[in-house]
């Protein structure tokens, strides 16, 4: 059982973790858990796994206001878990962070399930560091994050992707050609996360007519909240060069036809651009729980696998930047080959691995039958 959280990353790594045990466990039942109300639903049954809801939502940090149900949401969503646990006794409960991760997790603990967590930032995140002391095995991405955890408990694993996201054999020409492009034309995908980044998508709506106008084309992820706005916002002799989703399923082809990516920080799509080895202009989000993209960003930039642009610099500024990006091809190769080094392909068998060492520890007692 996968505690996946409410938005596409949590969502595609729990895909990832699936897909692996898919194929090392091939009668296994997987179950996905996640929060009700933020990804679209439809979505997340598109995944091919058996999915079930939590009723809780997140801490809003700008209006405090709206949490003072918090505490009876928590209550109501743990017993649904100690339900769901009860119905379908799961040999392991493995989390994947945010608020819906809380609840399962400790329901889990409480029915004697051995626990795992995942933690794909470099700064773990208030429910993974909450959840660290009931937890039996902890899995990180970076070396830096075993400081936030008992390191009895750590697995240094990478993060897992899900094979959609995966480097394929398509090439740039017939991936330009499936989004009914002009492969002799440079592209650059523009992508701020499943929930869409506010501050990016505004700085390119300002700024697209410059970047096609320069001889660029564009592959656009705004996110479902911002697409109709930005949509209704671009000129129609654009919409040749540029275009438009609030979700990209097939991303896999969106990287293959990218020559050079702008994108916030999350873990998720950067691991997902070490495997593809693609350059990328980050703009990590303020907002981000935790300050997550901030110390991603820094950690990536650091090792020169990324360019760093700060979310308050100016619309001109970023374009700035990204022509000179792809005007530089040596550029581009060094950010690919600094990007590149933190790939771990490995990472979902490795996850896998700790899971089956959960499954057959002789120490845990299994959850009982429910009573007829």
């Amino acid at each position: 059982m996968i505690g996946a959280g409410d938005t596409a990353g949590h969502i595609h790594m729990g895909v990832a973790i699936a897909e692996e045990a898919d194929v090392c466990f091939p009668a296994a039942e997987i179950v996905l858990v996640c929060a009700a109300g933020r990804f679209p639903s439809k979505r997340m049954r598109d995944c091919g796994y058996d999915i079930l809801f939590l009723d809780i939502g997140p801490y809003d940090r700008g209006n405090p206001g709206n949490n003072l149900r918090l505490p009876l949401d928590f209550i109501r969503s743990l017993r649904q878990s100690l339900r769901i646990l009860a119905q379908r006794r799961p040999h392991v409960v493995v989390g994947l962070g945010g608020y819906p991760t809380g609840p399962l997790v400790l329901a889990a603990r409480l029915k004697h399930i051995p626990t795992l967590l995942v933690e794909p930032n470099l700064h773990p995140g208030l429910a993974n560091r909450f959840l660290a002391a009931a937890a039996d095995r902890i899995c990180i991405a970076f070396k830096d994050t075993a400081a936030f955890f008992p390191r009895r408990k750590i697995a240094l694993t990478g993060t897992p992707v899900r094979q959609a996201a995966l480097p394929s054999s398509i090439t740039r020409e017939e991936a330009c050609i499936r989004f009914d492009l002009n492969p002799g034309l440079k592209t650059v995908l523009i992508v701020g996360g499943s929930l869409g980044l506010d501050s990016l998508n505004k700085a390119l709506s300002l700024e697209v007519h410059r970047l096609i106008a320069s001889g660029l084309q564009v592959i656009w992820q705004t996110g479902d909240q911002h697409f109709k706005r930005i949509q209704a916002g671009i000129p129609p002799n654009l919409l040749k060069h540029c275009r438009i989703f609030p979700f990209i399923a097939s991303i896999a082809q969106a990287y293959a036809a990218a020559d050079l990516v702008v994108s916030a920080a999350g873990a998720i799509t950067m691991t997902e651009l070490a495997l593809w080895r693609k350059p990328v202009i980050v703009v990590p989000s303020s907002k981000a729980t935790e300050g997550h993209q901030i110390a991603n960003a820094r950690k990536y930039a650091a090792a020169g696998a990324c360019i760093l642009v700060r979310e308050e610099a100016s619309a001109s500024s970023l374009t700035d930047t990204i022509l000179a990006a792809i005007g530089s091809p040596e550029d581009l190769n060094g950010v690919s080959t600094g990007i590149e080094a933190f790939a771990r392909p490995d990472a979902g068998a490795s996850i896998l691995q700790e899971i089956e060492k959960l499954a057959g520890a002789p120490r845990y007692k299994q959850p009982e039958a429910p009573s007829r």
